[in-house]
């Protein structure tokens, strides 16, 4: 048996470079083709394709059509292709069914940490380093070399534009059209999107409601505008995020 302590259906196939761990289940018709690591106990659900430069950590689970690896699509031109390029997929991350993931092709790296769960359609294109906790709605999309910090939740239909950065646990709303750096613990709606409030449910399952959060709440767009120099662990992060974007958005809704 090449793959002691695994689960594969006999129609699946393995390509020759592919190497795994114990305790993963590979179901039928789906393709693993290129230099792929698995780690432990992984759920591969039926017709699934990863190919490419791929590792894969513990704990996953790709559901029915996802595909992970080839190239970028870049109509009318041929995308490089990176044979250094690499997409690294860490641990108990869940993508649904026709959820995208492409390889690099500007960087050497397309990254996903920890404890994602992406929705049937989610799209994340070449590039985009995405961190922990990240929630993808259906059919959200994700454009080429965007970074998502922790805790991003992005709703039904969201899109975001290229070399775009979403701050950590802001959330955007069901079809924004996000073009600008979003600051973290902000809630983004509209076409193109602009800052309707804090995200304060997304904080309180975080387990940040130990801060002020009815203060944050009601100074909000007065904070966003005039950042305090103070300790405070979000006005750290805001002046920070800042700092690193000085173009990222602050244009709130009208009331």
């Amino acid at each position: 048996m090449r793959f002691p302590g695994n689960t594969i259906h006999p129609s699946a196939f393995i390509g020759p470079d592919v190497s795994m761990g114990t305790g993963n289940t590979i179901g039928p018709f789906s393709y693993l083709d290129g230099s792929i690591a698995l780690g432990n106990d992984n759920k591969i659900w039926n017709h699934v394709v990863i190919s490419g430069n791929i590792r894969i950590g513990d704990q996953n689970e790709f559901f029915p059509f996802s595909s992970i690896g080839l190239t970028a699509d870049i109509p009318g031109s041929e995308p490089p292709f990176r044979a250094d390029g690499l997409i690294n997929i860490k641990n108990r991350n869940t993508l649904k069914s026709y959820v995208h993931i492409q390889s690099p092709m500007r960087t050497d790296l397309t990254s996903i940490e920890d404890d994602c769960y992406f929705m049937p359609h989610a799209y994340v294109a070449h590039d985009c380093k995405i961190g922990s906790f990240v929630i993808l709605s259906g059919g959200a999309k994700i454009a080429g070399v965007c970074i998502l910090e922790d805790y991003v939740n992005a709703g039904v239909g969201a899109v975001v534009h290229q070399r775009t950065t979403l701050g950590e646990s802001c959330f955007l709303g069901m079809n924004a059209t996000v073009t600008k750096h979003v600051p973290p613990f902000a809630i983004v709606t509209g076409s193109p999107a602009r800052i309707l409030k804090l995200n304060r449910r997304g904080m309180e399952k975080r387990g940040m409601d130990h801060l002020d959060l009815d203060d944050l709440e009601n100074r909000f767009t007065t904070l966003l505008g005039n950042i305090p120099d103070e300790t405070h662990v979000v006005y750290k992060k805001w002046n920070a995020f800042f700092e690193r974007y000085p173009n990222a958005l602050k244009s709130f809704h009208k009331s």
